[in-house]
């Protein structure tokens, strides 16, 4: 056949080539030529260039557009358009010029002939081949003939198709170009219509690293095409490391050096490409950058891991501004990232932190919409992959957030709901507070109570700590009961407990609560309560009776029903505290039905109520003459006697309240103009200028003693409330001591600040009066440290005080005369009048006169010790004015006296002569110490006077811890102020306090104890230290152990003696047990049962006290073992305690003890899981530790975690690890399981018993494992050992038994995730390897991090085994190399068998 040409290169279409130009100076085309050779048409060619028209003319040639001559390029020919097209765009008949093709060779034959193709006629193919075929087809093995021949076809066309051929591939080499070539080249790469092929055959070199990214992002690369220039230069990179011809571990370690790297440049590539936010054109540079990366996760060309944390780490510390890019990147890669526990978790924290992250600096208008897609995230997370908030310890962090975040979802609440609560009980089964049993959980409950309780200052805000309380106690019902129970217990000194249970439980019945139902459980209760005050009890409810908080029928309603009253005929002091109430309710504001109801039930028990009013009655009449009485003479001393008359101490609470009202309401009617003042329980009441009070000092002292007996500090603040309008300095300046003194007591009231500004208020309209008011702002200064929220008070006095000094300073008055001195010399009441008003008008005076009058005034106040009045208080407030003058003078001449006061032998006590002048403010309770520290100092050194620095030492104690005889001055103004500094300095250095008691007992053992402990001006020794222990223990626990467990001088031995019998006398005032004079193990059994939350830290210290004793007492023959072995059975046996107060109680004690108490008790809970050598005969083994035992075992454990030593975790680990492996071993054994049908047969048919145990097996071993989680980060602790438990714990949660248990899956399956949270990425690689062929379990991917990839399911045959294949992502390009052949794949296809098609 036939075919024609065009014509090729070095063919001659015309008498110019294209290379030439035309006479216009243009350059030629092809397309200047109007017709091809004059050659026949192809065969089959519809369309010419000159096809002829209708009337028979060709069409007119075409003329090519003029063009630029200086554009220039090669010619290069192309197929005709009208050329037959064949497969692969190839066209038929075109064969360009290249000199070795058939045609290129011209002959003679050609040239008249032609080039056409000869047909071979073969002479057997002339006839039918019938004739030769089938006699062998016929034949019975001709189609077995045949068909091996067609196999044999075959297999000739599979051997010659199949490549054999070794792999060509390799990645286009890199070739060092100029700069404007390698422009030139980026350009080609940025321009879709260039071909890779043509650019794969070199690419330019030094274009890597963060040139290539910023590269391709200035160029506009397409993506595709930048992915194959980045695995380019990556494959280019990565050969490098095998040319310089190393072994195979360094080219691995290169590989993934620069694998890393790479992946840190992208991070950093985005990191500045997100910093330059709000520039130009910076989106569509965002946008490309964003799908750029993806592509690269997507070929595998980053490091997943180090990527996946460096997203996490960046939306961790993003600002609210920067967060939408963020989310907007994470959610590209959402599916990968909530696949893997590792990232899941974080990515869960991550969002709800920015949902809880404080936005009141950005507008809300900007950031709601960014805060409600991460809401939308949240709930998507919890939708779809709720396991991903397991996060124990950031689960109490975040559970408000994630709440709320539900209650704003807008459809799919009640579902969401559901996961929340599945979610919660979770994390709180996993944290170690929730790790125990509810019961256990609940026992704790009191304990922290009564802590948040202990913390609360008495400035609190009552609608803030009610709900606090609630959620602690997490039912209303047990938090008032523990309340009670805090405000009543003997154990709490301080009288304004009381006072923050009142406006608690009203609090709570504001808001609804049935407090009525809780109080009379607790009175049901409290008969077996032995540790009780009831008379707290009994305030608290007349407090609510008188507020109407507590409903007196629903109480008398239900004594009756009880039938309490019949076993009572008589309703004294000793009866229950529930019937004791009957006869102790206030009646003065209850309906005439109660108090008739009330009068029949007492006078049925025998309780005369006439007698009642009688002594009620008596006590108003007694009251009124005393307080006339005092209007004239107030010498009085009626007042004493009053309060001690048995009458008075037999008063009931009721009747107490009434006689509270009573004063205030005589009070109210001393006012002037009484129709001017308002009372009321608001305190809204505003002080009157108008209006004044005429009580005088000594009533008021009066009716503030009785209220003060009384415990009446509510109806005390009332008559603050009118007193405070009063004009008597003195009267004003008592107020503000009140105030001061008992200012923690009217701090829970809720009153403190309203009092203090009225004082203030009242100081503003006085102080113009004259300067006897400054005694009310030197009051008013000592309260302000109590009150900080009173700002604009604080200013006001301060800046009060600066312009009185200054004008004090600035004075020029008349000098004190010289001669003040001798009007004293007679001792005359009247001289000493005049020595003060000379001392009230004087500014200034000379050291001689100073010293004069300082020994006259002291020799007076020395004078009035022997006076049965002590007219000492006047000389006490001249030294107060004298020391005005000269105050460092006047103190060193003060430490002269008291240094020969204290040595003297006639004095009298301290506590009888000192309060009066410590009260005026001569000097302090510090510098009787500092003065009592020297002396002791100074004659300690001498030898035969050990009774004199003991004296000093006991005397300093009880000026400090005993209150002064009142009866000396009842009325003194300087009694409150005394009082203060006493409880200030008690507060403020118990340390020191602490310091006198053990010099007291160091000297006094070198004397007669009888006549130093116990002498007849103190009280005893051991009272004094049960009074000062009772105060500060709570707050100085410390120093109290240091006292019981010190050894090293004998004095410190029997101090701890002394500290045992004053801790004996506070549980018998405590109504606990006595211990006094019983052998240890009694002791250590009546500790045991007695011990709670409110005496704990008390038996701490007596526990420390007795094995203290233990410890020097050889002849004992207690041994530690006894003392481990006491302890455990003690704590075994109390299923009524918590485990958590067990460990506190040996908290105290020595830490290899409780190390040993809490091994011993793991061993034994340990006991109850068989080993491997148990389960051989497993029907026959019991366990040795009962429920409620092995639950206060596994509390006690946890509770002294801190305790364990770090060389027995590693044993602890092994010995956890072989007992899992022990109960894995039991599962998997062939007669428990062989499938899951087969297991549900078997425990169907007997052994479900035993299956329980290994279930309670397990989740002991989960309850230890999460006990001890925190010791399994110890350093010590090597991976190997954390990779083979977490293996052991993922074998037990595929196990197919197990399966069936969904409750104890779970609970595995937490513990394991909070255990995998701690594993480093080589040992999750480890257990990866170990599950290699349980890996598709989808748990197993979650929690140890696989990630399979997109190349997971390719594998290789090696020795007849499958292994993976992976593929090397840098060198998967789609176009390696313009050259062309067979093999020439980044995979080599030998080793697949490929065929050429």
């Amino acid at each position: 056949m036939k075919s024609t040409r065009r014509a090729g290169k070095g063919t001659v279409a015309d008498e110019r080539t294209p290379q030439q130009g035309r006479s216009d100076g243009t350059r030629t085309t092809e397309d200047d030529y109007p017709s091809p050779p004059l050659m026949p048409s192809r065969p089959g060619s519809y369309h010419h260039l000159n096809f002829p028209l209708q009337n028979g003319t060709r069409g007119p040639a075409k003329i090519a557009p003029a063009k630029d001559p200086s554009w220039m390029r090669p010619y290069i020919l192309e197929p005709p358009a009208e050329a037959t097209k064949l497969s692969s765009e190839r066209t038929a008949d075109i064969f360009p010029w290249a000199g070795n093709h058939p045609e290129d060779v011209l002959s003679d034959q050609a040239t008249k002939q032609g080039y056409y193709d000869k047909v071979s006629i073969s002479q057997n193919e002339t006839g039918t081949g019938r004739t030769s075929l089938w006699p062998i087809i016929k034949h019975k093995s001709g189609l077995q003939i045949l068909s091996s021949l067609f196999v044999s076809v075959l297999e000739q066309r599979q051997s010659r198709g199949r490549i054999a051929s070794a792999s060509t591939f390799k990645p286009p080499p890199r070739v060092t170009l100029t700069d404007a070539k390698r422009e030139a080249w980026l350009r080609d790469l940025a321009n879709p219509s260039v071909p890779l092929r043509r650019l794969s055959r070199t690419i330019p070199h030094g274009i890597r690293g963060r040139m290539l990214l910023d590269q391709c992002l200035s160029k506009g690369i397409p993506t595709a095409r930048a992915v194959w220039l980045i695995k380019c230069v990556g494959a280019n990179e990565i050969r490098a490391f095998k040319r310089k011809g190393v072994n195979g571990a360094f080219v691995m370690g290169g590989e993934s050096k620069y694998f890393r790297d790479w992946t840190v440049l992208v991070e950093q590539f985005m990191d500045s490409l997100i910093a330059e936010c709000a520039t130009p054109g910076w989106k569509d540079k965002a946008t490309y950058t964003i799908r750029l990366c993806a592509h690269l996760y997507t070929e595998c060309l980053l490091d997943r891991s180090h990527y996946f944390d460096w997203l996490l780490k960046s939306l961790e510390i993003c600002t609210l501004d920067a967060l939408p890019i963020w989310l907007l990147i994470i959610q590209i890669f959402w599916d990968d990232l909530v696949r893997s526990r590792k990232f899941a978790k974080r990515l869960g924290e991550a969002l709800l932190c920015k949902l809880s992250q404080d936005s009141s600096a950005v507008d809300e208008n900007i950031l709601a919409p960014v805060l409600n897609l991460v809401s939308q995230l949240v709930l998507k997370l919890l939708t779809d992959w709720s396991r991903c908030f397991i996060m124990p310890t950031k689960w109490s962090e975040y559970r408000t957030t994630l709440l709320s975040c539900i209650e704003r979802a807008e459809f799919g609440a009640p579902k969401l709901h559901s996961t929340f609560r599945n979610l919660d009980e979770r994390n709180q089964r996993l944290l170690l507070d929730g790790s125990l049993r509810d019961n256990v959980a609940a026992n704790s409950i009191p304990r922290k109570l009564i802590q948040f309780l202990d913390s609360l200052s008495p400035n609190f805000a009552v609608e803030e700590i009610t709900p606090l309380c609630l959620n602690i106690a997490q039912d209303p019902r047990q938090a008032i009961n523990i309340l009670l129970k805090w405000a009543s217990t003997p154990y709490r000194e301080e009288l304004y407990h009381l006072f923050i249970a009142v406006r608690v439980l009203r609090q709570l019945h504001g808001n609804g609560i049935d407090i009525d139902s809780a109080i009379l459980d607790f009175l049901a209760q409290s008969r077996t309560l032995h540790e009780l005050r009831k008379q707290d009890v009994f305030q608290i409810i007349s407090e609510l009776v008188s507020s109407r908080d507590f409903s007196v029928g629903r109480y008398l309603q239900w004594i009756i029903a009880r039938g309490g009253l019949l076993t009572y005929q008589a309703i004294n002091d000793n009866a229950p505290c529930d019937v004791r109430l009957l006869a102790e309710l206030p009646t003065n504001d209850l309906p005439a039905h109660l108090i008739n109801l009330r009068q029949m039930l007492l006078a049925g028990s025998e309780c005369d109520v006439c007698k009642e009013q009688h002594i009620l009655a008596e006590a108003k009449s007694s009251i009124s003459a005393l307080i006339s009485r005092l209007a004239e003479d107030d010498s009085s001393m009626g007042a004493t006697q009053l309060i001690g008359h048995p009458d008075f101490a037999s008063l009931s609470r009721g009747m107490k309240a009434e006689l509270g009202n009573w004063l205030r309401q005589m009070l109210a009617a001393q006012v002037t103009e009484t129709d001017a003042i308002i009372v009321d329980n608001n305190w809204t009441d505003v002080v009157n200028q108008k209006i004044t009070s005429e009580i005088t000092f000594p009533q008021f002292s009066t009716v503030r003693t009785i209220l003060e007996v009384f415990n009446e500090f509510s109806t005390l603040a009332d008559v603050l409330k009118i007193v405070s309008i009063s004009e008597d300095p003195t009267v004003l300046a008592s107020v503000a001591d009140t105030i001061n003194y008992h200012f923690k007591v009217f701090g829970a009231l809720g009153v403190l600040g309203s009092l203090y500004e009225s004082l203030v208020d009242r100081y503003r309209l006085l102080r113009g009066l004259g300067s006897q008011y400054l005694i009310l702002l030197a009051s008013l200064l000592e309260i302000m440290p109590n009150v900080p929220e009173e700002v604009n008070c604080a200013s006001f006095l301060l800046l009060e005080r600066s312009l009185l000094d200054q004008k004090f300073q600035a004075n020029a008055s008349s000098p004190v005369s010289d001669h003040a001195a001798d009007m004293l010399q007679a001792g005359n009441y009247e001289g000493l009048v005049e020595v003060d008003r000379l001392l009230t008008n004087g500014s200034n005076i000379d050291k001689l006169t100073f010293a004069r009058l300082f020994a006259a005034l002291i020799q007076e106040v020395e004078l009035s010790w022997a006076k049965p009045n002590n007219p000492g208080e006047r000389c006490a407030r001249s030294l107060t004015t004298l020391r005005r003058f000269d105050s460092c003078h006047f103190d060193e001449m003060i430490e002269e006296w008291l240094d020969g006061l204290l040595l003297s032998r006639t004095r009298p006590d301290l506590n009888g002569i000192l309060p009066a002048l410590i009260g005026a403010g001569c000097f302090s309770l510090s510098t009787v110490i500092v003065a009592a520290r020297k002396r002791i100092e100074e004659v300690a050194c001498e030898p035969n006077v050990a009774f004199i620095p003991a004296k000093i030492a006991l005397e300093t104690i009880s000026l400090l811890l005993q209150q002064p005889d009142t009866s000396t001055f009842f009325y003194s103004f300087n009694l409150y102020r005394f009082l203060l500094e006493q409880r200030h300095f008690v507060d403020e250095h118990a340390a020191d306090i602490l310091h006198f008691f053990e010099v007291t007992v160091h000297f006094g053992l070198n004397n007669d104890k009888q006549e130093i402990f116990h002498a007849a001006e103190t009280p005893p020794f051991e009272s004094l230290f049960s009074v000062f222990m009772r105060r500060t223990l709570l707050a100085h626990q410390e120093d109290f152990r240091r006292c019981a467990i010190a050894e090293s001088t004998l004095s410190q031995t029997q101090l701890a003696s002394y500290l045992d019998q004053a801790l004996n006398i506070l549980f018998v005032s405590c109504h606990s047990s006595d211990l006094s004079g019983i052998d240890l193990e009694s002791q250590l059994q009546s500790i045991s049962q007695m011990v709670d939350p409110f005496n704990l830290p008390f038996c701490q210290l007596k526990l420390l006290v007795a094995l203290r004793s233990v410890d020097l007492s050889a002849e004992s023959g207690c041994a530690p073992e006894y003392l481990v072995r006491h302890f455990l059975d003690s704590i075994g046996s109390d299923n009524q305690r918590d485990s958590a107060l067990w460990a506190d109680l040996l908290s105290g004690l020595s830490d290899a003890l409780v190390t040993e108490v809490r091994e011993q008790a793991l061993k034994e809970m340990l006991s109850t899981i068989p080993s491997s050598t148990d389960l051989e005969g497993h029907s026959s083994f019991k366990s040795p530790c009962s429920e409620e035992k092995f639950e206060m075992f596994l509390g006690l454990i946890k509770a002294t975690m801190m305790n364990a030593i770090e060389g027995g975790t590693q044993t602890f680990l092994n010995l956890l690890i072989e007992k899992f492996g022990a109960t894995l071993q039991r599962l998997q054994s062939s007669d428990l399981i062989s499938d899951v049908d087969a297991s549900k047969e078997k425990i169907s048919n007997g052994n479900w018993h035993f299956l329980g145990d290994l279930r309670r097996w397990i989740i002991t071993l989960l309850r230890l494992v999460l006990i001890h989680h925190g010791s399994f980060r110890n350093e010590k602790v090597t991976a190997v050992d954390n990779t083979r438990l977490a293996i052991c714990m993922a074998s037990l949660l595929i196990d197919d038994v197990l399966q069936q248990d969904a409750e104890l899956l779970q609970f595995l399956f937490d513990v394991l995730a909070t255990l995998v949270d701690e594993l480093s990425d080589d040992a999750r690689i480890n257990c990866i390897k170990f599950f290699q062929s349980q890996i598709s379990d989808w748990r197993l991917q979650y929690l140890f991090d696989y990630h399979a990839g997109p190349n997971a399911w390719l594998h290789a045959s090696s020795k007849g085994k499958l292994i993976p294949y992976p593929l090397r992502p840098w060198e998967m390009l789609a176009e390696p190399t313009p050259n062309v052949g067979d093999n020439d794949a980044s995979l080599n296809l030998t080793a697949f068998q490929a065929r050429k098609i």
